[in-house]
C-alpha cells in the first residue's frame, strides 16, 4: 500500500506501507544500538481501526463475511492467521486470534495475538465491529543473529464507531472516533524485562474520522482516506548497549491520510 501523510501548514510524507492494518511497531535490537522502526500499517491497526474504515454501499454484507474480508486480506499480505469464531444471534465473535509472518532471514518472523473482535449484523445489510476499549496486541519478533525480543502494544479507543457495508468482493467500511491510541505496554528482550524507564511510547489521534474502500473481485484494491485534528507522539528510549538517550515528543496538527 502506498500513501501520503498530510500535515497542515507542513509538506507531504509519502508512505510505502506492507503489514497489517494495526499499526505494528517493531522493536529491533543490534550490538550497535538502538532502534526502533514502526511497520506501517498496523492501522493498519490500522484492520482494526485506523483503516478498516469506508462508505456505504448498496448490498448487503453478513458478519461473517465481514470477518473473511479482513481475514483474506491478511492472508493477503503473507500472513498466517487463525482464530475461533464463535456465532450467536446477529454477532459473530472472533477471538484469540493468532496471526504471524515470516521474513528473510535476517529479518526473522514476527507474531501477533489479538484477545477478541465482534461483527454485529445491524438489520440493515451493514455490520457494525466492536473492538474492546482497550485491546493488548502482543508481538513477538525473532531475527537470525539478534536478540529475540517480545513485546504488548494496548490498543486504545474512546468512541470508536466502525460499520462495514457493501457487498463481499466490494466492502465499504466507515470509521469515527473521538480518539484512538496506542502504548508500549511491556517490552522482553532475551527474557529479560525492559524497564519503562529505559524505552516508551505513546501516539494518540484525536477526533479521527474515516473512510476505506475494499475490492477484492479479481485481486486486492484498496482506498482509504482519514482526517484527525491531531496526532501526538512521546518517544523516550535509552540505548542498551551504549547508553546513548533519545526523545522524541510533539504534536501534528490537521492530519490527512490517503492511500491506495
Amino acid at each position: 500500500m502506498r500513501g501520503k501523510l498530510h500535515r497542515a501548514g507542513g509538506p507531504d510524507l509519502a508512505l510505502k506501507t506492507n503489514a497489517p492494518h494495526i499499526f505494528p511497531i517493531r522493536l529491533h535490537l543490534t550490538e550497535k544500538g538502538f532502534t526502533m522502526r514502526i511497520l506501517k500499517k498496523l492501522g493498519g491497526t490500522s484492520a482494526l481501526a485506523l483503516v478498516l474504515v469506508a462508505q456505504s454501499a448498496s448490498a448487503d454484507v453478513t458478519a461473517k463475511e465481514v470477518w473473511e474480508n479482513w481475514r483474506d486480506y491478511m492472508v493477503g499480505l503473507g500472513y498466517e492467521v487463525a482464530a475461533n469464531t464463535d456465532a450467536s444471534g446477529n454477532a459473530l465473535t472472533v477471538s484469540d486470534i493468532d496471526m504471524s509472518m515470516s521474513f528473510e532471514p535476517e529479518d526473522g518472523a514476527v507474531s501477533m495475538k489479538i484477545d477478541r473482535l465482534t461483527f454485529s449484523e445491524n438489520g440493515d445489510g451493514t455490520v457494525s465491529i466492536q473492538i474492546p476499549e482497550v485491546m493488548p496486541i502482543n508481538i513477538s519478533v525473532a531475527a537470525e543473529n539478534e536478540p529475540a525480543v517480545d513485546l504488548q502494544i494496548d490498543y486504545g479507543h474512546v468512541g470508536l464507531v466502525m460499520t462495514a457495508s457493501g457487498a463481499p468482493d466490494d466492502m465499504a467500511y466507515d470509521m469515527t472516533a473521538d480518539q484512538l491510541s496506542m502504548k508500549l505496554e511491556s517490552l522482553d528482550v532475551e527474557g529479560e524485562d525492559v524497564s519503562a524507564d529505559d524505552v516508551s511510547f505513546n501516539l494518540t489521534m484525536a477526533n479521527v474520522a474515516g473512510v476505506s474502500k475494499m475490492k477484492t473481485a479479481d485481486s486486492y484494491a484498496i482506498d482509504q482516506n482519514f482526517t484527525a485534528d491531531t496526532l501526538t507522539y512521546d518517544v523516550d528510549f535509552t540505548d542498551p548497549v551504549e547508553g546513548g538517550r533519545g526523545m522524541f515528543k510533539g504534536t501534528v496538527n490537521g492530519v490527512k491520510f490517503t492511500g491506495t
